[in-house]
Formats: structure tokens, C-alpha cells, sequence
């Protein structure tokens, strides 16, 4: 996934979703970084959710049947909060990605898709990242990876020297001094930029 759609630095941690709801499987929240799955605590979760993406592919609802499906899908809300914060050409990829939501059917990618532009993009996401992925799912992922902005990348190496805290990502206190201000350094320029930090070095 990582390879795919480059680093995810929005979600937090990975949990058990609470719920009396039998619709829903997972949940993202933007807010905490929160990732939630339904059966993450059951030693069968994977046979479960394998089942579950089975039948609900045959019916239309889901765009893929991988026993991933919902995890993908989850993340794939967690990759549209990547790209709201640190994407300056988002707002330029939802204006394409809807033109296309807007042409086709919930046959070619999925009936829970079409409830919202955020499922779309999500369903999209997980389907894309199967061996079997559809032509849409692949052209609105390449849409998404497409421009996201290239002074992220020059924070990949240092991501091993860093963890996360409410969603934000702090350097590590045992880390070189000269790593450090290397880091310090980067955050600054790309907090001027963007209004935003990457990796937060306390002073």
C-alpha cells in the first residue's frame, strides 16, 4: 500500500469498532486518526471479513471480495485526510474524480460507493490495490497519487526516527542531535509553506 499510495501519516492507531449497528464493519475517524474494525479482536477475523466481502461483492455493494476489503477501505479515508492536509492540488483531484463519479454507474465500482464522494474515492481505493481492479478504481488511484506535494518525500527517511501522538508525528527523543536539526529544519520550511508540520521536534 505504502509503495502505491506513498506514506500515511493520518492514522493513529488500529482498534475494535464498538458497535449494535450490523452495517457497519469499519470506521475512520479524521479526528483522532482512529482506525476501527468490528472484528479486529476475534482470532477469525480475517475468515469473517472474508466471508462478508464475498457476499457483499456478489450483491453490488462492495467493489472488491478481498478479505482486506474494509481495511483497505478505511484506509482509504485516512489517504483522502493525507491528501487534504499536505495535497495542494487536491481540491483540482476532487473536481476529476467527481466528473467521473458522475459518468458512470455503481456497477463499475459499487452501490456503497455512490452514497457519498468520500465512499467513492474509499471503495476506489480498496479495489485498486487488487490484482482484479476495474478501470475506474485504477484511474481515479492514479488520479489520487498523481501531484501529492514532493517536500513529503524528502520526510520519508526520517519517518523511522519518529512515532505518533494524537495524529501528530513527534521526533524521537533518543534521536541524534544532527538528525534532529535536520528534521527541525524541514518542518520549519514545510510549516511556512503549507501552515502545516510533518515531524514536530520539541524544542
Amino acid at each position: 500500500m505504502q509503495e502505491k499510495f506513498g506514506e500515511v501519516t493520518t492514522i493513529s492507531r488500529v482498534g475494535v469498532l464498538r458497535t449494535d449497528s450490523a452495517s457497519d464493519y469499519g470506521e475512520f475517524y479524521d479526528n483522532s486518526g482512529e482506525l476501527l474494525l468490528r472484528f479486529a479482536s476475534k482470532k477469525n477475523a480475517l475468515s469473517m471479513y472474508a466471508q462478508k466481502a464475498q457476499e457483499m461483492k456478489k450483491s453490488g455493494k462492495w467493489s472488491s471480495a478481498h478479505p482486506m476489503h474494509t481495511f483497505r477501505h478505511e484506509i482509504g479515508h485516512a489517504i483522502q485526510l493525507e491528501h487534504r492536509l499536505n495535497d495542494s492540488s487536491w481540491n483540482d483531484k476532487l473536481e476529476k474524480i467527481t466528473d467521473i463519479m458522475g459518468k458512470v454507474n455503481p456497477e463499475y465500482v459499487s452501490l456503497y460507493g455512490f452514497t457519498t464522494l468520500d465512499e467513492f474515492i474509499s471503495e476506489c481505493v480498496a479495489e485498486s490495490m487488487t490484482k482484479k481492479a476495474r478501470t475506474i478504481s485504477k484511474q481515479d488511484a492514479k488520479i489520487i497519487i498523481g501531484g501529492l506535494i514532493i517536500m513529503t518525500d524528502a520526510f520519508f527517511k526520517y519517518m523511522k526516527y519518529s512515532h505518533l501522538v494524537r495524529g501528530k508525528r513527534i521526533i524521537n527523543d533518543d534521536t541524534p542531535m544532527e538528525i534532529k536539526e535536520e528534521v527541525r529544519k524541514l518542518d520549519t520550511d514545510y510549516f511556512v509553506k503549507t501552515g502545516r508540520h510533518m515531524i514536530i521536534v520539541p524544542e
